[in-house]
């Protein structure tokens, strides 16, 4: 831990030099641009010690010793150029912008709620299914290789060719941290990142700092933004350089413009699906620049997304494709009538509520019932009169909306299974409908909030643009949900899963949320609303569950108090086998797998990751250093039996060997159990 602390103040007293010589005075440019740089510096550093298969936590901290010694000599000889921020004056417009109380009460909220997902990524283990096959799984296998690159003989091929930026960062923990639990830092950084470029893009916008505030802070309470800030994905983490790319091309000097190009590249080489925020990026930053910075827009832009896309040139190189590995095989058809029912299928899986289970929805009108007494009481107290009464009225009202969302979500699923059957196509009309909308997964959405806001915004945004008091551009931002939701349906054939790909467009759209500030009653429902679903979100989490019962009877038993291998049993298919390499195998060991792409690897280095993972030969046959094997059922092993010995099996046919002696014998083939 020490060690990842002194790393990451190396690498933030370099990265803050860049930024105050780069950004201007106001604090959001500048706290993104050091986010910006260190994630480059990262990248840079990791890529360059790969090359000789150099890349070990002491030379990374002699690297960054010696880069944060240089900056801090440029520093000290242009000191007069330095452009820091002026922090009393951000302490100031924060100590105005909570002297809300509504703001003061979503932000205590979204503070409990950041907590708890510290709490969970330090000290639960990683459940995601995704995380534990790839993004981990590369992570470590560079770490053991001492080098970012192509994994010799993994079965999955997107540890290979996908995109690499977010795991050089979790590898960047995985080094100085010497442990898994760092790893989820990087989404939650990300989070950060995306509420700060959010809060910078109303402001640019004309919004108030309470305004661009109320937008910042209501996205970590969207369910699937929630659920997944404590994890291993890479989803925030593409999302927040997007976000900041969107903030710097609304900017009017050429750093601006260069830092939107450098935030662009970041998210390009994050993810693949960055590539699809063009459209709306452009879209965006030409009609917000006057046409004379259009050139150099376009030129930072295809410079941008050159620089990002290092690792397709690599895919290239290694498999003769751009990109592969799985990613592909999502791609749409450009058939207008499967394209119009994947918006729609969107657009129904939006409506949904995350979290609310069972009887659990009618927290929703609880607080709704909460709301309603205390707007009577403060109608009253503060004699509003009739006014104030309905607005009381309105707030609770639009509060208890969201328990109706399963129904609505359920109601717009049959009307469209309905409408398709009617056109006579059945493959549209059962178009993936299984998804429940209360459950709280990686397939889960942003709950009701999300399209009440959206509405409620995109009206807000029309009426200020033709009032003259917003630029024109804001009702494009306003309706970036629904764009991106279009965007992605035309690319990608739909599955329910998807919605966690609209988060930038969500995150966009969030900008022009706090436009509903001065309208109180909303901003109140949107804020009961909000607390609810974070609040739902994480203590129904699929992979996590918090073990609380509220209303509803069902309790699945606590992440807290669940052993590790029962945590990972969903992905590797038993306890029994994770519960033997947990505990009988030694945290040191190199350990062969035979195994299929089925299954993830990540589990068998060990919370510390001190273990060697190798992989066996097709035949079954460990590699020479390996002192331990495990089999999956229907996998032959290829072994000198009289030096090897059956350390356990499971009863569902996992295998685990343990290597006695070393000496000159005939391998020979133990087929399958069972």
């Amino acid at each position: 831990m020490l060690t990842l602390i002194a790393a990451t103040g190396l690498l933030t007293a370099s990265a803050a030099v860049v930024a105050a010589f780069a950004a201007g005075r106001a604090a959001t440019s500048f706290l993104l641009s050091l986010l910006l740089v260190a994630w480059v510096e990262v990248i840079v550093i990791s890529t360059a010690l790969s090359l000789p298969d150099a890349l070990t936590k002491r030379n990374l901290l002699i690297t960054l010793a010696a880069l944060a010694a240089s900056a801090l000599g440029v520093a000290f000889r242009f000191r007069p150029r330095l452009r820091l921020p002026s922090w009393r004056d951000a302490a100031g417009t924060a100590k105005w912008v909570l002297g809300d109380p509504l703001l003061t009460v979503l932000a205590v909220v979204v503070a409990l709620g950041l907590c708890y997902l510290v709490a969970l990524a330090l000290f639960t283990p990683h459940a995601e299914d995704d995380a534990l096959f790839y993004h981990l799984a590369r992570a470590a296998f560079w770490r053991q290789q001492e080098a970012v690159g192509y994994v010799s003989g993994t079965f999955d091929g997107r540890v290979n060719t996908y995109p690499p930026n977010a795991e050089i960062a979790v590898l960047f923990t995985m080094l100085t941290g010497e442990h898994e639990r760092y790893a989820a830092f990087v989404q939650l950084l990300a989070l950060l990142a995306t509420m700060l470029a959010v809060y910078g893009v109303a402001r640019r916008l004309g919004l108030d700092a309470r305004g661009a505030a109320f937008g910042a802070l209501l996205i970590p309470t969207l369910p699937v933004i929630a659920l997944q800030a404590s994890t291993a994905m890479n989803d925030i983490a593409v999302t927040a350089p997007l976000t900041a790319t969107v903030y710097f091309a609304l900017g009017r000097s050429r750093v601006d413009l260069a830092l939107a190009g450098l935030a662009f590249a970041i998210a390009v080489g994050t993810k693949f699906s960055a590539t699809f925020a063009l459209p709306l990026v452009a879209a965006v930053a030409l009609l917000a620049q006057p046409r004379r910075r259009w050139s150099g827009l376009i030129v930072a832009g295809v410079l941008a997304g050159l620089a990002g896309s290092y690792w397709y040139v690599l895919n290239i190189v290694e498999t003769g494709a751009p990109e592969s590995g799985g990613s592909g095989e999502w791609r749409a058809s450009l058939d207008v009538p499967a394209f119009v029912a994947r918006v729609a299928r969107l657009g129904t899986e939006a409506v949904d509520a995350s979290g609310a289970r069972g009887r659990d929805v009618l927290v929703y009108l609880l607080v709704a019932a909460v709301l309603l007494v205390a707007g009577v009481v403060a109608a009253w107290r503060r004699r509003l009169g009739r006014a104030g009464f309905l607005s009381a009225f309105a707030a609770a009202a639009v509060a208890a909306l969201a328990a109706a969302f399963p129904e609505l979500h359920d109601l717009l699923s049959r009307a469209y299974t309905k409408a398709w059957l009617v056109i006579g196509d059945r493959e549209l009309a059962y178009l993936d409908a299984g998804h429940d909308p209360t459950r709280a997964d990686l397939a889960a959405w942003y709950g009701p909030l999300l399209v009440i806001m959206t509405v409620v915004a995109s009206v807000l945004a029309f009426r200020r643009v033709r009032a003259g008091t917003l630029p024109r551009h804001a009702v494009l931002i306003a309706l970036a949900p629904v764009v991106w939701l279009v965007i992605v349906a035309a690319l990608l054939d739909f599955q329910s899963w998807l919605g966690r790909i609209l988060m930038f467009g969500v995150a966009l759209g969030a900008a022009t949320w706090g436009l509903s500030l001065r309208v109180r009653p909303l901003a109140w429902s949107a804020t009961a609303i909000a607390s609810v679903s974070l609040l739902l979100a994480l203590v129904h989490d699929d992979k996590k569950p918090a073990g609380l019962r509220l209303l509803d009877p069902d309790v699945r038993p606590s992440i807290w108090t669940t052993p590790r291998w029962q945590v990972e049993e969903a992905q590797l298919g038993t306890a029994e086998m994770l519960r033997i390499v947990h505990q009988r195998i030694p945290e040191d060991a190199t350990i062969a797998l035979a195994i299929t792409p089925s299954d993830a690897t990540f589990p068998f280095f060990g919370p510390f990751l001190r273990r060697t993972v190798l992989f066996a030969s097709e035949a079954g046959a460990p590699p020479d250093p390996a002192g331990w094997l495990v089999v999956r059922p229907g996998r032959t092993a290829m072994l000198c039996q009289a030096d090897w010995s059956l350390l356990g099996q499971t009863s569902t046919g996992w295998r685990v060997y343990r290597r006695d002696r070393k000496r000159d014998c005939v391998a020979s083939l133990v087929p399958p159990s069972g």
